[in-house]
């Protein structure tokens, strides 16, 4: 029989092994609600303007469903994912379709 031996991993062996299998993550993420009434303006015609604000920002944009409000209201939920500049700037083109519409 042979006997095997378990050897205790330093903190900073711990540390490269687990960062190795880590990924690094550096996306943001913000959920906000929008009146029903603006959905028509953030969609466009056949999904014309969400898909132009998702290539020129590079972000990845989602609408709730027509029929699909926060709870307790009748707004839609919007969450936006990509690097946190450009997370900004959908929020701001949003904000400013909201304050025309």
């Amino acid at each position: 029989m042979s006997a095997s031996v378990k050897r205790a991993f330093t903190e900073e062996e711990n540390d490269q092994r687990s960062s190795k299998h880590q990924k690094k993550d550096e996306r943001t993420r913000i959920k906000f609600l929008v009146p029903i009434y603006t959905a028509g303006a953030i969609i466009g015609a056949k999904g014309s303007e969400i898909n132009k604000l998702k290539q020129e920002t590079e972000t990845q944009v989602h609408l709730s469903e027509a029929q699909e409000y926060f709870p307790g209201t009748r707004e839609r939920v919007v969450v936006v994912t990509g690097m946190e500049n450009n997370v900004i700037e959908v929020f701001r083109r949003v904000n400013t379709k909201l304050r025309v519409e």
